[in-house]
This record gives structure tokens, C-alpha cells and sequence, in this order.
């Protein structure tokens, strides 16, 4: 009798968003969020990967680039590290150490980016991304503008997996692609 429990709250179900939903967030972004939330949605990045991102993991060529001994093919991204929580970290598991194929759609809007610092997809002043400051001050507004109040980053997965189920992805092809390590995982992710 003395003990108290919590209030139990209800657990927002996962949604994931429709292309034309990802485009209308997108164009109430600034350029570098409006590119970084279309290839979250293309591509199944956590938002730690792309804001550890660094240029020179980006192959936007037609030829194989070497980076520290490492090839990486035309027109993909060598996913290495992640940065959240204000530290960067080495992928998890081996898994979730991949190349990802940057979209033809997406190829010109990379190239477009400024190229003021390291970092892909730099904060304002050239810093590195802090996510959770960026969603606060431009992904939570305009996603409240379009009438969607539940996009978070982590929305971006849940539609990258949902697109490809759509696209007819295998769910082999989706867990490479989201970096899981088992098909299981990766049918979570679909809405």
C-alpha cells in the first residue's frame, strides 16, 4: 500500500512519412537540413552517422577514392563513426560499418553543399551538427507547419525502411542498408 507507481503514459506509435510529407518538411528546412533530411529518408543514416560525416568519406565521383587504406566505390558513403551526446564513436557492430549508395536524386544536391568545413552537414558556424539543437530550432517547426508534430530524426529511418519495402528491397537489402545486424531488426522499421 505505500508503494507508488508511476503514471503510465502511452507510447506514441512509430509513423513513417510519405515522400511528399519528407519534401514538404524539407523545403521549410535551410538548404544544408533540407538536403540532410531527404537523404536520411533515402538512405536510412542515423543522424549521429550523417553528423559525423566528413567530405572525405563521401565519394560523389564516378571512380573508386582511397581514404586511410580504405576504397570507397563511386558514389557512396563509407558510414565510420557517429557522433551524439557531444562525443564521436566508431560504429557498434560491423554492421553497422557500411557503405551506403547515395541516391542519383541526391548526387547534385551533395555536390551543391558549401564545403566550409570538414563536416558534411556543419551547424551554422561551421561546428559540427548538434541534432538535438537543429530539431528544437528547424526540423520540429517545420514539421509542426506541415502538420506533422511527430518528426523527429529518428522518423527519417522508420521512412527510409517503409520506402524501400515500397521500392521492393529484400529484407536483407534493408538491414545492409539501415546498418542492423539481423533482417528482424529492420521489419521494425516498417510502417
Amino acid at each position: 500500500e505505500d508503494l507508488k507507481m508511476p503514471r503510465i503514459r502511452p507510447v506514441a506509435e512509430k509513423q513513417a512519412l510519405t515522400w511528399a510529407q519528407v519534401n514538404q518538411i524539407a523545403n521549410g528546412l535551410p538548404e544544408r537540413l533540407s538536403v540532410l533530411t531527404r537523404l536520411l529518408a533515402l538512405t536510412g543514416l542515423r543522424i549521429g552517422e550523417a553528423a559525423a560525416l566528413r567530405w572525405d568519406r563521401v565519394n560523389l565521383t564516378a571512380k573508386h577514392i582511397t581514404v586511410n587504406g580504405e576504397h570507397i566505390p563511386p558514389l557512396q558513403i563509407a558510414v565510420r563513426e557517429s557522433y551524439s551526446h557531444g562525443a564521436f564513436s566508431l560504429c557498434k557492430t560491423e554492421a553497422s560499418r557500411r557503405n551506403v549508395v547515395i541516391p542519383d536524386s541526391m548526387v547534385a544536391e551533395l555536390r551543391a553543399l558549401p564545403r566550409t568545413s570538414e563536416f558534411v552537414f556543419a551547424g551554422p558556424k561551421g561546428a559540427i551538427l548538434n541534432a538535438h539543437n537543429e530539431a528544437a530550432r528547424e526540423l520540429k517547426p517545420a514539421a509542426l507547419k506541415a502538420g506533422l508534430p511527430w518528426v523527429g530524426w529518428h522518423t527519417y529511418r522508420h521512412t527510409f525502411a517503409t520506402l524501400a519495402d515500397i521500392a521492393g528491397f529484400t529484407a536483407s537489402e534493408k538491414r545492409l542498408a539501415l546498418g542492423h545486424t539481423t533482417d528482424s531488426m529492420s521489419l521494425h522499421y516498417s510502417h
